[in-house]
């Protein structure tokens, strides 16, 4: 019988490939055009439009913290869980192009977040907020905050450099305006703040606190409340609170409850619970860019958004809100008050409950009113159930 030649057979199984890196933190660059995700083995860094990866460094240790300095090649990164190399106590800046680190800066305990404009770089600890210029990385302020595990801090990117960050007492945010050297403190909230947004210009600031049924706005030069917005009484975390460019529109990434007693946006988005994900606005005004822990980008078109007219006719209204929420206008009927200073809110959020109410409860509706002049909505079903919604 011939001899057959081939391959031997190796009984010993391949050791499994590495799992892939887990992402760590994700952040924004000061337009939106590229966020960066550290990971437990390195960096990436992403386009958000077309989106894109356009690079990915492996450090040889995993990175808590990465931030784009603005219009260069250059990084700053802080070390993360498991990271042998580099100290979490310390903040490094990496040469993209040399592909090594160029400095560091050493702190006392370890750094919980870094805020980055063309000017300015801020470090935050536990209980200091730093302010350092870039050029020379010479310090220029310290800021003394509560514990502050988070690393809340916000800062301007335009104009006159304001820091937004904890104050030391709870509920309190701390405003200072580096160059008139001015310095304020707002007492936003009785509970812990959990979140702080500020516009651009750091003309505006939004607070959340660590209940998350109220989000309030406020003047920056004065400390004076512009808005409180009211989403009901069940706690939500709130994670993100994010201006747009020209500070008309307030995004919120948060964990929301099952059940929604009432509501004050224009829009909502879904994703996937358990997964911490950062919002910011995209470079068109209207845009929302979404990025998870999990690596799934959402990039929201305009579309998304809608605004009314103060002369828009109730009929036009009428018909646009059936038009949305999928409703027959020929068997539904849908009473609202003849007050044009309430037409426009009471427009907005009716047409994003009702379309809620659709996708949740799967119900005919079979009429909508609105009642008095601090609007309730009352919603009821061909089934023969109804509904009682507060607007605000």
């Amino acid at each position: 019988m011939p001899h057959r030649t081939g391959a031997v057979c190796d009984s010993t199984p391949s050791p499994p490939p590495p799992p892939p890196p887990s992402v760590l933190h994700l952040t924004f660059n000061h337009d939106r055009g590229l966020f960066a995700a550290g990971t437990t083995g390195g960096f990436k860094v992403f386009r958000t439009d077309p989106y894109a990866e356009v690079k990915s460094r492996d450090v040889g240790s995993g990175i808590g913290i990465v931030e784009i300095i603005h219009g260069s090649t250059f990084f700053v990164l802080v070390g993360g869980i498991n990271s042998p190399r580099l100290d979490p106590k310390k903040l490094f800046v990496w040469d993209d192009e040399k592909r090594q680190f160029i400095g560091s800066l050493s702190f006392r305990s370890p750094v919980k977040s870094v805020r980055i404009r063309n000017d300015r770089l801020v470090a935050v600890t536990a209980h200091h907020v730093r302010v350092f210029n870039l050029g020379d990385f010479r310090l220029i302020t310290t800021i003394e905050t509560e514990e502050n595990p988070r690393g809340l801090c916000e800062i301007s990117q335009l104009g006159a450099m304001v820091v937004a960050c904890l104050g030391l007492r709870k509920g309190h945010v701390r405003l200072a305006v580096l160059e008139s050297k001015s310095d304020s403190v707002v007492p936003a909230h009785d509970s812990t703040i959990a979140a702080i947004g500020l516009t651009h210009s750091g003309h505006t600031l939004a607070t959340a606190s660590s209940k998350g049924t109220v989000i309030r706005i406020f003047k920056v030069a004065d400390g004076s409340v512009i808005h409180e917005l009211r989403r009901g009484s069940e706690r939500a975390e709130i994670h993100t609170l994010c201006f747009s460019p020209s500070a008309k529109w307030l995004a919120v990434s948060r964990f929301l409850p099952n059940y929604f007693s009432s509501d004050w946006s224009l829009a909502q988005f879904r994703v996937q619970e358990g997964i911490k994900h950062v919002v910011a606005f995209g470079q068109q005004e209207n845009t929302l860019i979404i990025v998870g822990a999990d690596g799934r980008c959402y990039n929201m078109p305009p579309v998304c958004f809608h605004t009314f007219e103060s002369d828009v006719s109730f009929t036009s209204l009428q018909e646009l809100i059936c038009s949305i929420c999928g409703i027959d206008s020929t068997r539904t009927l849908i009473t609202i008050p003849k007050d044009k200073n309430l037409k426009t809110t009471v427009m907005v959020h009716m047409t994003i409950m009702m379309k809620r109410l659709r996708m949740m409860k799967r119900l005919e509706v079979r009429s909508v009113v609105v009642i008095g002049s601090h609007p309730t909505l009352l919603v009821t079903f061909l089934s023969g159930k109804f509904m009682s919604l507060n607007i605000f």
